[in-house]
């Protein structure tokens, strides 16, 4: 199993609910990842479901694509993107690899697989792009997509 083996012999009992953390105005910002956890949930389509979840924490906006949503992000705003290892695992991977490469490469880490990235996360400063996405199957929630990911 590569990056989950260390979740996989975790009692589910003891793994949190994923957070609900508002997703700020897209743009362009300095963000914290303060957490990179792997853990299992059930979905409605699945049990125990992989799941990668990043937090975030917004330590500088630099550019937002509406101006008027600035008031939108709060001091400390967090938030947090979850990769759910469901039915295209290839496509989660890419996702990933694809947000992450230049941090990657800055961390000399590049031709590494992501089972070595994925534990250098946590407590990297990084400039990213962040997109809120609406929810296909509810257009009453929405989620933050983070890319273009590069060290601070």
């Amino acid at each position: 199993m590569g990056i989950l083996d260390e979740l996989l012999s975790q009692n589910l009992n003891e793994i949190d609910d994923l957070p609900t953390y508002e997703a700020p105005p897209n743009g362009t910002y300095r963000l914290s990842i303060v957490k990179c956890e792997e853990k299992m949930v059930d979905t409605q389509k699945q049990k125990n479901v992989p799941v990668l979840d990043i937090g975030y924490k917004i330590t500088e906006v630099l550019e937002l694509t509406n101006e008027e949503e600035r008031e939108e992000v709060k001091e400390n705003h967090e938030f947090n993107e979850s990769y759910f290892f469901l039915d295209d695992k290839k496509k989660t991977m890419e996702a990933i690899a694809t947000t992450f490469r230049e941090v990657a490469i800055g961390l000399g880490i590049g031709n590494q697989p992501l089972n070595a990235l994925v534990p250098m996360l946590k407590d990297l400063s990084i400039f990213a792009t962040v997109k809120r996405r609406k929810d296909k199957n509810d257009d009453t929630k929405t989620y933050a997509q983070v890319r273009n990911a590069r060290l601070a």
